[in-house]
């Protein structure tokens, strides 16, 4: 049985200066990492989160992640205080400087490759060295450590490995403080009382005295949310169960403690990189895998069936097909690590074992360096994502890249590409009638043409409309305005509202067409009224006076 194991035989000097090469060059490898700029949630996160800009330590303790992030839609349920506090730290230190906040991840994830080397102590050089490439330089996690809004899955892990290390030690109150840090990082610590567990079970150790204490820190978590007024019913509307998800990446953690390697698992998305040597090697690590079960008692044999099992549930973020989602395997990688070196070194001696580390270790350098190329902003992220994985998600988050980049035709091109897909509606419409809104359209007839048509799939997301509406309205484009009020008219009059009082902000609004189409749509005094309204509060130049056209 795998096991975190810290007793192992006393390293000499010249071993541990080896070791310290050995984490100085994983370093190296993500050395590009600080010349990239912050992505996708980053902006959000460190840039705009207001209680991290102000340097508000108690809000950040006490808020949800997301709860006073501008435009950041509903309020989540994530209750991840400790990675906020280390926003904060990088803005109290160096003014959120991109270049520290990636360095600080990376600080993290070199942290638990050191850990990961601790635990591995009795598995001699070659082991350790293979257990610190298959995390420390494994392509499966360039996102967690590239994107600096994923650092709570760092930050997880190295609390896991420190629980499961005291634990090993009947350290029972380290045990619980580090399991409650990990479950204020990212809810899958919340798996820790599980671990520690099996940990202690499969040793003959106390497991009461360590599931007791592990469930204490999370209980410890939970309690602060419920006081926090986060993820629970009547705070945010939110649940705890929803705050947890992916819940599959749990029972993945849980089989990271009880597998042994699993094929493949040292060359994941390696095969990108080097096809042939991707290839090779991940064959070898079948067949390595192959004569580990034939190693294993009966005992073992049944973990390792319970361990598939588990690792189904989590297969698209462990296989990662294209999404970016491959920071949920995170936490199961380094749970994995040490199984895939020991059974390594039970099976592999010598030059072969030392081989098969520098095998993995080169080949996941570069993997790494390849897939970096890809993090380093967020044209080259979303890019790289739709071409793997197009759909509505990657498609539009690509099309919000270049509109920002200054193509917002070349945005609505892929905005429109994005709504056949599933739930492509509901991404890309509204950001698509937005385009035209924010002043950057210039093609305006071009944009009502690909939009407006009541066959349209965007006519049937709530608020497309009114986009089309206020946009019309603002170009002075009367000849549309007055097709989508009729539109609205059936329904009800808040988007022709709307759309009379942002026409009616023009300076050289076309008052005669408003009124015959409050006259057409039956609106009368009520909604000429309304649009007057909007006027004396947009522009110092009174509306002219009312005509008795005007009513119905």
């Amino acid at each position: 049985m795998p096991a975190l194991n810290v007793r192992g035989p006393p390293l000499s000097s010249a071993s541990l200066a080896a070791l310290a090469v050995g984490v100085a060059g994983i370093a190296a490898v993500w050395s590009p990492v600080a010349q990239h700029a912050l992505v996708w949630d980053d902006i959000g996160l460190i840039q705009k989160k207001v209680s991290v800009l102000a340097l508000d330590w108690p809000r950040m303790l006490t808020s949800g992640l997301w709860d006073d992030v501008p435009d950041a839609g509903e309020i989540s349920a994530f209750f991840r205080p400790l990675v906020v506090l280390s926003f904060g730290l990088d803005h109290a230190l160096a003014s959120g400087d991109p270049a520290f906040v990636h360095l600080h991840s990376l600080a993290w994830h070199l942290l638990n490759v050191t850990l990961i080397l601790v635990a591995c102590r009795k598995l001699g050089m070659a082991g350790m060295a293979l257990a610190a490439a298959c995390v420390g330089v494994h392509p499966l996690v360039v996102e967690p450590v590239a994107f600096a809004a994923a650092r709570n899955d760092l930050m997880a892990a190295t609390f896991t490995l420190l629980a499961l290390a005291a634990a090993r030690h009947s350290r029972w109150t380290a045990v619980g403080v580090a399991t409650a840090l990990g479950a204020l990082s990212k809810e899958a610590a919340f798996v820790t009382p599980a671990l520690v567990v099996m940990q202690a079970w499969s040793e003959g150790g106390t497991w009461k005295r360590a599931g007791g204490a592990a469930s204490v820190g999370v209980a410890a978590a939970l309690a602060a949310r419920f006081f926090c007024d986060v993820g629970w019913p009547g705070g945010g509307g939110a649940t705890i169960p929803a705050s947890i998800q992916p819940i599959s990446m749990a029972a993945a953690t849980l089989a990271g403690w009880l597998a042994w390697p699993m094929p493949a698992s040292a060359t994941v998305n390696v095969d990108t990189a080097l096809p042939l040597a991707g290839r090779v090697l991940g064959l070898s690590a079948t067949v390595l895998g192959a004569l580990g079960v034939l190693r294993c008692t009966p005992n073992q044999r049944w973990r390792l069936g319970a361990a598939g099992l588990a690792l189904l549930t989590a297969a698209p973020a462990v296989l990662e097909t294209g999404k970016i989602a491959a920071r949920y395997a995170y936490l199961p990688l380094v749970l994995l690590a040490p199984a895939i070196a020991e059974v390594a070194v039970t099976l592999l001696r010598g030059r072969a074992l030392a081989l098969l580390a520098a095998g993995a270790a080169l080949t996941g350098a570069i993997g790494v360096r390849i897939r970096l190329g890809e993090w380093k902003d967020e044209h080259s992220l979303f890019a790289a994502s739709a071409a793997r994985t197009p759909d509505a998600l990657s498609l539009s988050l690509l099309a919000g890249a270049i509109r920002r980049d200054g193509d917002p035709e070349g945005a609505l091109r892929l905005f429109s590409a994005a709504i056949p897909y599933t739930n492509g509606p509901e991404t890309a419409c509204i950001p698509a009638a937005k385009l035209a809104w924010s002043g950057e359209m210039s093609a305006i007839n071009a944009h009502f043409t690909e939009l407006s048509p009541a066959t349209h799939p965007c006519r049937q997301i709530p608020g497309v409309d009114d986009h089309l509406l206020w946009v019309a309205a603002r170009h002075g484009a009367w000849d549309l305005v007055l097709p989508l009020l009729e539109v609205q008219a059936k329904a009800d009059g808040t988007g022709r509202s709307q759309a009379v009082r942002a026409a009616m902000r023009l300076n050289d609004g076309d008052w005669t067409a408003l009124m015959a189409g409050a006259i057409r749509h039956k609106a009368g005094m009520a909604a000429y009224m309304d649009a007057a309204y909007g006027v004396a509060l947009a522009q110092p130049t009174p509306p002219p006076t009312t005509p008795s056209a005007a009513q119905p």
